[in-house]
């Protein structure tokens, strides 16, 4: 597992510099894509037995269309903007 850099807390995107803000965008679109791709993985490739490499594609074609159809709904972002107290 890589080692991120933590968000900073306490910062909105209104009080930030706008290289700040671009990172926290990306940083929120990555971790999307990551957490997008580790359903794939748990759901298809983990168990997967697969051919060739097109096997391969059409499965995972397969596993997009199933998803779309089935499972897919927003993800619920919890994440307030607010600093986190222990």
């Amino acid at each position: 597992m890589s080692t991120r850099p933590p968000i900073p807390l306490g910062l909105t995107l209104s009080q930030s510099s706008s290289t700040t803000r671009t990172r926290l965008i990306n940083r929120v679109c990555v971790r999307l894509v990551e957490l997008w791709l580790s359903i794939l993985v748990r759901k298809l490739l983990r168990r997967g037995n697969f051919t060739s490499t097109d096997d391969l594609r059409n499965k995972v074609l397969d596993f997009i269309a199933y998803f779309n159809r089935t499972m897919a709904k927003p993800f619920k972002w919890t994440y307030l903007g607010k600093p986190l107290h222990a």
